[in-house]
């Protein structure tokens, strides 16, 4: 929310990125993190996590009121209501969001062991579940620059369809190497898609709107969380009748939704050049 209010347009790709960063290495680091703390106290991390979160939440509180301070401009626009209104472009970003975060968490929680299993034994999984993680830091600020270029749906479209066609990839390997890179490339598209995603938030939610598309955004990918973690609770991802339908979830969920983008962002362009 405060990147969306207070920082330039052209800087926000990258600042997400930046963001986004930490979360990015928290998933490759957190397989060796199991095993290096399965005999510790949980309380002693759960204490440094509460610890760190209060120190970035006051260093943040700090920083907002000094950009308060020094941004004594009103907006130009008069404040929009993207999640009180439900406007169109918010529905359709919220969708949108909801069955990529979908795919993803269908493919990385659910299939991304069992397709790793196919080729190597559990004790290689510490190693090669982050792979994903290592694509998504690679990509996001290459794919920040592009998002200056081209704009936020375009690369959030883009990068769908690439990661639909990795996870396809990922099913069809034939060798540990080619999981391997069919795997790097979905976590570099899921790394694109979340950056951009994040500039489509906060264009959508200009001048007043910032925090309610950035809670709308991550709304979407705790409901996907939610999916997923019902599924698994229920045996319905384990079901031998249902397996075969849904190891195609992820890839028809981040097809469907790339072409979906891809076209509204064509249109959007088509209006803009009509006009």
């Amino acid at each position: 929310m405060l990147l969306g209010k207070y920082a330039r347009k052209p800087s926000i790709p990258y600042l997400s990125a930046l963001a986004l960063l930490g979360t990015g290495i928290a998933g490759a680091i957190g397989p060796y993190l199991t095993i290096a703390l399965r005999d510790i106290d949980p309380r002693i991390p759960f204490a440094v996590a509460s610890i760190v979160l209060m120190l970035v939440t006051l260093g943040m509180i700090t920083a907002e009121r000094r950009l308060a301070a020094e941004s004594h401009a009103a907006p130009k626009n008069p404040p929009v209501r993207s999640f009180g209104t439900m406007t169109s472009p918010a529905i359709v970003f919220a969708l949108g969001m909801v069955t990529l975060a979908l795919g993803y968490q269908m493919h990385f929680a659910i299939d991304s062991a069992p397709l790793f299993l196919r080729f190597t034994n559990a004790a290689a999984l510490q190693w090669l579940m982050p792979i994903f993680w290592i694509g998504f830091n690679i990509s996001m600020f290459p794919a920040g620059l592009i998002t200056n270029r081209l704009g936020g749906y375009k690369v959030m479209g883009g990068a769908a369809l690439i990661g639909a066609f990795a996870i396809l990839a990922a099913h069809l390997a034939q060798d540990l190497g080619q999981m391997v890179v069919a795997q790097l490339a979905a976590g570099a598209a899921w790394g694109a898609i979340l950056m951009s995603a994040f500039t489509v938030a906060f264009a959508i939610g200009e001048n007043g709107g910032e925090g309610r598309m950035s809670g709308l955004l991550f709304s979407a990918l705790a409901l996907a969380t939610l999916t997923r973690m019902a599924a698994v609770a229920t045996g319905f991802n384990a079901d031998p009748a249902l397996k075969a339908v849904l190891q195609w979830v992820p890839t028809i969920c981040w097809a469907s939704a790339g072409a979906i983008l891809i076209y509204l962002a064509a249109a959007r362009v088509k209006r803009l050049v009509a006009s």
